[in-house]
């Protein structure tokens, strides 16, 4: 996707996975966490399925890793199973949203780079730079929850990462009062 059409509303960030995936759901002009998914595959496509085509000020960006080979003890190489199936899930994933002009990868590299300066790093800097964003107690309690509230295990956060790292790169910036924002 070179340039925007139009002025998205929400962007659906993916972070993909060979079995299970999570997704959020952003709002472009606060960043806040509209909805969250963390589960099955095949439930995530059926949440994303034409949205792409029926909601062109929704964007759908998708975390990917570029293909690598692994060597065995007999210095032969090959791709891990896993890779393999998550770059189907991603097709898979696109393909529902059926709307290319309105979807985009982004690298994990490119995530890193963007939110910690470098592309060495691990999940726990990556959550740490996310949850940076959103103020000191970003996930808030039961009676007065947060903007992160529900957000449990790294595969929300790296949704989130995706989600922040391709707003910020398009050139969409957090208000300057996200941090401790009432949402």
């Amino acid at each position: 996707m070179e340039t925007l059409s139009v002025m998205p509303e929400i962007v659906v960030a993916i972070d993909p996975g060979d079995q299970t995936s999570a997704a959020v759901w952003l709002e472009v002009s606060s960043f806040k966490p509209l909805e969250i998914f963390d589960g099955a595959n095949c439930e995530l496509r059926s949440m994303i399925l034409g949205l792409g085509h029926r909601n062109p000020r929704a964007i759908l960006a998708v975390e990917y890793t570029p293909p690598y080979t692994m060597s065995t003890a007999n210095n032969h190489n090959y791709v891990p199973r896993q890779v393999v199936d998550t770059a189907i899930e991603i097709g898979r994933s696109l393909e529902c949203w059926r709307n290319d002009d309105t979807a985009e990868l982004i690298s994990r590299s490119d995530i890193k780079k963007h939110l910690l300066g470098r592309t060495a790093g691990n999940d726990t800097a990556v959550r740490a730079a996310v949850v940076d964003r959103y103020g000191d107690k970003p996930k808030g309690t039961k009676k007065a929850p947060g903007p992160l509230y529900g957000f449990a295990g790294t595969h929300l956060y790296s949704a989130l990462a995706v989600g922040i790292a391709w707003l910020e790169t398009h050139g969409f910036n957090a208000p300057s009062k996200l941090a401790g924002r009432v949402f």
